[in-house]
């Protein structure tokens, strides 16, 4: 039996604020239900194609992946390393195109982090990485269960070099 699990309030208020201040949705991640199998059914596998058939968007390239016990999610699209350098310069258009996108990503994310805690899969992990369209080696922005762990613009959050 497997048990369907829907975006959640917040997640649907994110993606909702974004569609409606008239910022771009091109680059937006978006979820329909997720149908994770009962914890004792789950394997990594189960769950990272749940994930997969769960996700939607302006994303060209999708890819998930799996380790021990970890899903992971690398995202891609033709303009998003552009993007990611005219919000570094300041362009406030940009500024807000990247943050709905990294706000979609990590309100995603959390959705997902949510609705393993409560199918009890709390020992599985889940991030989204988005990467450069021109080089696939340079990484945007990292989500970890629901947490940005990097993100071009910010650097590492929390962390003084």
């Amino acid at each position: 039996m497997k048990k369907l699990i829907s975006l959640s309030l917040s997640a649907m208020l994110a993606l909702g604020l974004a569609a409606c201040s008239g910022q771009s949705d091109e680059l937006v991640l978006t979820m329909g239900e997720l149908a994770l199998p009962d914890s004792g059914e789950a394997t990594v596998d189960t769950v990272a194609q749940a994930v997969s058939d769960s996700l939607g968007g302006g994303f060209e390239t999708v890819q998930v992946g799996t380790g021990d016990n970890s899903v992971s999610v690398g995202l891609s699209s033709t303009g998003v390393g552009d993007l990611a350098s005219k919000a570094d310069s300041g362009d406030e258009e940009a500024v807000a195109e990247w943050q709905a996108l990294a706000d979609s990503v990590t309100s995603v994310c959390s959705t997902i982090r949510s609705d393993l805690d409560d199918a009890g899969l709390n020992d599985m992990s889940i991030a989204f990485t988005v990467t450069n369209d021109l080089d696939s080696d340079y990484v945007l922005l990292t989500v970890q269960d629901g947490s940005v762990v990097f993100d071009v613009l910010d650097g590492f959050p929390g962390v003084d070099f």
